[in-house]
């Protein structure tokens, strides 16, 4: 089961294209998290680099929050 949802992720990660900008980033965000989050769990990475990313992905979130509940 899990090895589906990763071979589905990355079915989806390839299809994914980089964003032009920063602003296309924001706006696609939904769509990189899943992305990003899975490079956040990656073994492979230090400590100090998952907990970088867990902040990238939350500072994300919440501007996407912030600015959608204005």
């Amino acid at each position: 089961m899990i090895e589906e949802d990763d071979q589905k992720l990355t079915r989806r990660e390839e299809q994914c294209s980089p964003p032009r900008d920063l602003i296309e980033f924001y706006h696609r965000w939904s769509e990189y998290r899943p992305f990003v989050a899975r490079l956040a769990s990656r073994s492979d990475l230090s400590g100090s680099e998952r907990e970088l990313l867990g902040w990238l992905i939350l500072l994300a979130d919440r501007i996407g929050q912030h600015v959608f509940s204005h």
